[in-house]
């Protein structure tokens, strides 16, 4: 009999522990965000991203006037940043440091052949490159502005011709 109240007791105590962790894991998963606030957050992350960068209305422009480019090309270029930046900021991060930042150029022969301003498209990648050094924490904002007026940051991996942009 008193090995059978000891077996008890002890299931008693087991039960009990068990019974604590599962609340413990309740609770932890009640404070956890849903995937829907997760997915939200990333969102409003990206567009925020998106917004600090501004838009990339890029006029259509004949090419005898200036070096043009493939607006096909330029095209999904930008619907992938906006995709990424919806979805997934880390993988923006890597496509936008990973594209080589030049485009295919267009030889216009007509007057009717026309794309995107080079240099316009050209100004639109570095500011994005910029925004994503400013949101990895790799260049403070005051590098930037110098980076924007042609002083590169030290810590800037575009600063380094072997991984920055072709020139053009």
């Amino acid at each position: 009999m008193n090995e059978l109240r000891n077996g008890v007791q002890r299931l008693e105590g087991v039960i009990t522990e068990l019974n604590a962790k599962v609340e413990a894991v309740s609770v932890a998963l009640a404070e956890r965000p849903s995937d829907a606030v997760a997915q939200q957050h990333q969102r409003l992350e990206g567009a925020r991203f998106l917004a600090r960068v501004g838009p990339a209305d890029f006029p259509i422009i004949p090419g005898r006037r200036s070096p043009i480019l493939h607006v096909h090309e330029v095209d999904e270029f930008l619907g992938e940043i906006k995709r990424l930046a919806l979805q997934d900021m880390a993988e923006l991060c890597i496509f936008v440091l990973g594209h080589p930042g030049s485009f295919s150029p267009l030889a216009a022969e007509e007057a009717w052949d026309t794309g995107y301003d080079e240099s316009a498209v050209h100004d639109y990648v570095e500011a994005l490159r910029r925004e994503v050094n400013r949101h990895l924490g790799v260049e403070p904002a005051i590098a930037a502005d110098a980076l924007a007026m042609g002083a590169p940051h030290q810590d800037d991996p575009w600063a380094n011709r072997e991984w920055g942009p072709t020139p053009t």
